[in-house]
């Protein structure tokens, strides 16, 4: 299993987020990265909605945010950079090493926005 670094962060790089994304694979599509990430992201989400009638919040719908975030890839909502190198294509093929760093730089939300 491979774990590679990522980061979300804002269009004036002020860092957002960071997790770690697990792949059974060195080789990967942007694709396969914009769904784990953005299932990993809803299921945080849902994690830490309040248990309160005052906080409590709808679960949100994994497979209608990853649709979601793969539209938002295509409509420049955001971009990826992987090890420095602009994504250009959600088909484009990713070979992971244990220094791999990937980074959204959102230029609007990716979840739930």
């Amino acid at each position: 299993m491979m774990l590679v670094a990522v980061q979300e962060e804002t269009a004036s790089g002020r860092a957002l987020y960071k997790t770690a994304l697990a792949f059974f694979t060195e080789r990967i599509t942007v694709r396969d990265v914009v769904r784990e990430y953005a299932r990993q992201e809803v299921l945080r989400r849902n994690r830490s909605s309040g248990t309160g009638p005052e906080t409590a919040r709808e679960p949100v719908a994994v497979e209608k945010q990853i649709q979601n975030a793969i539209d938002g890839f295509d409509r420049h909502s955001y971009f990826l950079l992987i090890d420095q190198r602009q994504a250009e294509s959600l088909d484009e093929e990713l070979w992971l090493g244990p220094e791999t760093q990937i980074r959204f730089v959102r230029l609007t939300q990716l979840i739930g926005g």
